[in-house]
């Protein structure tokens, strides 16, 4: 039973815990920058901006 729930967590953490984290961290960085950079509003680059692999 500790394995199959061990296996359940790890392939939580993986496939959604770990990409919600990782996108919401990379819009947090593009906010700051811009913030830092006087423009409080997006840039035309940032529309629809996705995950790089």
């Amino acid at each position: 039973m500790a394995v199959i729930g061990g296996l359940m967590t790890s392939t939580l953490l993986t496939l959604v815990v770990i990409p919600v984290v990782f996108t919401y961290m990379d819009g947090l960085q593009i906010w700051i920058f811009n913030l830092m950079r006087g423009g409080g509003s997006k840039g035309k680059g940032e529309k629809g901006r996705s995950i790089r692999l």
